[in-house]
């Protein structure tokens, strides 16, 4: 575990023995990934973002009953149990989700947060997906996507067929740096192609 068994205290011998799994994501085929081997791969991403350890919570003695696996687990019912997926996920709520935060997280639960899940299902599954898959356009945008729209009094602005519309008709620069707020908090513009 790149040296954290120095760094933390185990409460028993099998939480030494699950952090001790946690190099072996780095033998596997990730279609092989574990949720310990997707806990190893949140933490080493946790670790790169803020250099710090995660700190894990030692909320029972059994690893796999543990908060940090309740979490993973929790992740692969409401998104997907793919650990390429989950992997992916992680890795996007690392690069679009943690840019404005204030202070970092503390909790892997920021990881189920049910906003970040939708948004990564809305802007980035239905993105990936062949050109041939499309949305309603009645779909409501996230919030944190509503109070940026706020912010610029674009109050109407409720749905992504609501968006859409906004940038056919309306080219202008504070329409512009509308978008520009929105990717930066993870918005990819080329879910707009895809309403129906």
């Amino acid at each position: 575990m790149q040296g954290n068994e120095k760094e933390i205290s185990f409460p028993n011998k099998s939480w030494e023995k699950f952090f001790a799994r946690f190099d072996e994501r780095k033998t596997l085929n990730l279609e092989e990934w574990k949720p310990i081997h997707l806990l190893s791969y949140f933490s080493e991403k946790y670790k790169q973002k803020y250099n710090i350890q995660y700190s894990f919570k030692f909320n029972t003695t059994a690893p796999s009953k543990s908060f940090e696996v309740w979490q993973m687990n929790k992740l692969g019912t409401i998104l997907s149990t793919d650990p390429k997926l989950l992997k992916e996920y992680i890795d996007w709520v690392f690069e679009a989700k943690t840019i404005n935060l204030k202070k970092r997280f503390s909790s892997i639960s920021f990881l189920t947060k049910e906003e970040h899940v939708r948004e990564f299902k809305l802007n980035h599954l239905m993105v990936s997906k062949s050109n041939n898959d499309r949305f309603d356009r009645a779909i409501g945008l996230p919030k944190e996507y509503l109070s940026i729209l706020l912010k610029h009094n674009l109050h109407s602005i409720q749905t992504y067929g609501d968006l859409s519309f906004l940038l056919l008709v309306d080219k202008s620069e504070e329409i512009n740096q509308v978008i520009a707020e929105l990717k930066n908090i993870g918005f990819n513009e080329d879910i707009l192609n895809k309403i129906i």
